[in-house]
């Protein structure tokens, strides 16, 4: 159960904080005549945001990782290389919490640690969670013992 705790809580503060720059760029655009410091003011507060936002996103992916290399049904949810590959996003994600603090680099909001690393990673590891999880799907839906612990599965009557 801490698991998929872990995964609602921050599955929802990731959706409070990916919605939150939408509405600032909105606010931004709303009116023709706003100040250029305060468009790039609002502007930043909306991609800083969006970026601090990476804690969440670790933990749900460590939570996945976990719990996916915990299962012991016949057919797991996700195959051993997509915890693994969790893991080494959430690995990746951890050079995004600099980002307030350095200005230029490697390690900077356009450096190639401080967002496209993390950014790339994140939507490999997006897909292959999203192919996982509708694979599952269709396989339980084929098969429902398919779900079940290999120990119950062994005396399940087809």
């Amino acid at each position: 159960p801490i698991y998929s705790y872990t995964q609602l809580l921050n599955g929802a503060l990731l959706s409070a904080f990916f919605m939150l720059p939408p509405i600032i760029w909105a606010t931004i655009g709303f009116r023709d005549n706003t100040d250029p410091a305060t468009m790039l003011i609002l502007n930043d507060l909306a991609w800083i945001a969006w970026l601090i936002s990476w804690p969440y996103a670790f933990f749900q992916q460590i939570a996945i990782a976990a719990c996916g290399l915990s299962e012991k049904s016949v057919q797991p949810l996700f195959p051993r290389w997509v915890c693994y590959l969790a893991l080494w996003t959430s690995v990746a994600m951890i050079p995004v919490g600099v980002i307030l603090f350095v200005h230029r680099g490697p390690f900077a909001w356009n450096g190639i640690f401080g967002l496209y690393l993390a950014a790339g990673i994140y939507v490999v590891y997006y897909t292959a969670v999203t192919v996982s999880v509708a694979k599952a799907i269709g396989r339980q839906a084929r098969d429902p013992r398919s779900a079940m612990p290999a120990d119950q599965n062994l005396h399940a009557t087809p």
